[in-house]
């Protein structure tokens, strides 16, 4: 494509740039003088993968890293306080220790039920007042969409419709976001029936079967709709998730991603 488009690649960098760079990069901060040194006075053919393997070893790298998944999933106190706070990040930390699988940790956080201070997947939902606030949050954060606007009326340079977002709304039509015994805590809960969804300015409600999206395929399974939606996200054939977060990292290491906005 570069070729095609007549743009030449960037050369190699020297040591000590990619020392830099992949410092900042991976743990977010400058390599000490001792470190630099270590490094160009290397004469490994691999240093640059040692480099990189013992950078992941590091604990920086799980603490950096942590702050990016914060700032996507919006972790801040005012929504979730202090201890919802901090059993979320809790989770992300391990989650990154044990080097757990992107898909494994979206499937998590989708179904995830439970006291927010205790059980710190289930803070993914506490921004997510409104089934609505869920779709939006869900589209951006997994599948690098923005449906904001479809809420409201089908947008003339848009692919999603608004009835591709309250069809996307019905898969969290069994998720009840209910006070619990300290007032600034939350439960996350399964309802045992999908309640009623009415679309806004129009006199029908959204049918029994929700379709998964960008598919004409009805979900007929009988596990909770969320957990539907988990297995459509996190499938080998779906590509949304997959180009969300290559675009994400991508981004991350290079300063812009493949497409932007990212989300």
């Amino acid at each position: 494509r570069w070729e095609r488009m007549g743009i030449a690649p960037s050369s190699a960098a020297d040591d000590w740039t990619f020392l830099r760079r992949v410092y900042l990069d991976l743990i977010g901060t400058l390599p000490k003088p001792e470190e630099v040194t270590d490094y160009v006075n290397s004469r490994s053919p691999r240093k640059k993968e040692e480099l990189v393997d013992s950078l992941l070893r590091r604990p920086e790298f799980i603490y950096y890293w942590t702050q990016w998944w914060g700032d996507m999933l919006r972790i801040e106190r005012n929504t979730m306080r202090e201890a919802g706070v901090r059993a979320f990040t809790q989770y992300i930390r391990t989650s990154l220790l044990n080097n757990k699988p992107l898909d494994q940790m979206a499937r998590e956080m989708l179904t995830a039920t439970g006291r927010t201070f205790t059980d710190g997947p289930a803070n993914y939902f506490r921004p997510t007042a409104r089934i609505e606030d869920a779709v939006v949050q869900f589209s951006r954060v997994f599948m690098g969409v923005r449906m904001d606007c479809a809420q409201c009326h089908n947008h003339p340079y848009e692919s999603w419709t608004q009835d591709d977002f309250y069809n996307l709304a019905m898969f969290f039509r069994q998720t009840r976001l209910r006070a619990g015994p300290d007032r600034d805590e939350v439960t996350v809960e399964n309802l045992p029936q999908p309640e009623p969804l009415n679309i806004p300015r129009r006199a029908v409600r959204t049918p029994a079967t929700p379709i998964l999206p960008g598919t004409r395929e009805q979900s007929r399974s009988n596990k909770n709709l969320r957990e539907v939606l988990a297995d459509w996200l996190t499938s080998p054939e779906n590509e949304y998730f997959a180009r969300a977060f290559a675009n994400r990292l991508w981004a991350r290491m290079m300063g812009r991603g493949g497409f932007e906005p990212l989300d």
